[in-house]
């Protein structure tokens, strides 16, 4: 069962960081540094959802071999809640960013705003897709979760690539548009799969 999630953790960790490899070779230096001012500010957000996930997966489980019907009510009023929550958030942080990043970073880093208010958005639908593969999880479909992840990444690393360069902004803008075809396409096999 735990080769699934080192082939995971292999995964994450080429989506994660291979991006900035990408604009390193396909751009600039200043457009690397926009772009891990956005990705940075998310890594927080990343360590508490992470957190939360892995406390709440023995639940999920226990829910899931004994009351499958509870077991789908919480998985939708997470999915709602991370909405309305990550959505709030995102509005707010995307509004004010024009004026405390720069206040924060310095005035040469008003370009990253732009790349930050992307990426904020990206990590809602981050947060939602992880609360699909937890479920998976939870239901002992790690396989499928490896499977799926294997289809992101060959994917996602040639059209990460070619956005490189376009800058920062390129790039998380194709995270986003990626971020939410693959949620819709994970959606769809997260209910096929679990019925």
């Amino acid at each position: 069962m735990v080769l699934p999630y080192i082939w995971l953790l292999f995964i994450v960790t080429l989506g994660t960081q291979l991006p900035i490899q990408f604009l390193n070779l396909n751009s600039n230096l200043n457009e690397v540094g926009f772009y891990a001012v956005g990705f940075k500010l998310m890594v927080p957000v990343s360590i508490a959802v992470g957190t939360a996930f892995k406390a709440i997966f023995p639940a999920f489980t226990r829910l899931y071999a004994n009351n499958k019907s509870e077991f789908e009510n919480k998985l939708k009023l997470g999915f709602n809640l991370i909405i309305i929550s990550g959505t709030i958030i995102a509005i707010i942080t995307s509004l004010t960013s024009i004026y405390w990043l720069p206040l924060v970073f310095g005035k040469e880093y008003t370009s990253a705003v732009i790349v930050f208010n992307l990426l904020i958005w990206f990590s809602v639908i981050s947060i939602l897709d992880s609360l699909l593969s937890n479920g998976l999880s939870s239901a002992y479909k790690e396989k499928f979760l490896a499977f799926i992840a294997t289809i992101d990444i060959v994917i996602l690393l040639p059209l990460l690539y070619y956005a490189s360069s376009f800058g920062a902004r390129g790039l998380a803008l194709t995270k986003l548009i990626t971020g939410v075809v693959f949620l819709g396409y994970h959606l769809y096999v997260f209910i096929r799969v679990l019925k």
